[in-house]
């Protein structure tokens, strides 16, 4: 958000809080001071573009990746006659933020792993 102009962050820092969690060590070599690990890497700040973000019809909703849906409608099920989808996480949503940037698994953006053999995004919420 810190680079978008429509963000309250624009030209500010930001906290973007990580958590990592080691799910399995594959080798560990002691004498080389080498490992192989799966692990995963979350990455949360406050993002509030989303505000921004106009509301969708319901064909640009359902064409919308479910992974990239936003505008939570706070309701179990989408609302009789307003435009709605259910994102990847189950959350009815009215709006595609598919123009936002997130981290993605190119390994753009400015994250990198630079010794990793591959990676790729589980979830985006």
């Amino acid at each position: 958000p810190t680079l978008d102009p429509c963000s309250a962050f624009y030209g500010k820092g930001m906290d973007v809080r990580t958590t990592m969690l080691l799910e399995k060590v594959i080798e560990l070599d002691t004498d080389k001071y080498t490992f192989e690990v799966i692990f995963r890497i979350a990455f949360m700040w406050y993002e509030d573009r989303v505000r921004w973000v106009p509301p969708a019809s319901q064909a640009e909703l359902d064409a919308c990746d479910p992974d990239e849906l936003c505008g939570y409608l706070g309701a179990r099920d989408c609302p009789e006659g307003v435009p709605c989808a259910i994102s990847s996480r189950g959350m009815t949503a009215s709006k595609c933020c598919s123009v936002l940037w997130t981290p993605d698994s190119a390994g753009y953006n400015g994250i990198m792993f630079v010794n990793a053999k591959g990676w790729e995004v589980v979830y985006r919420d």
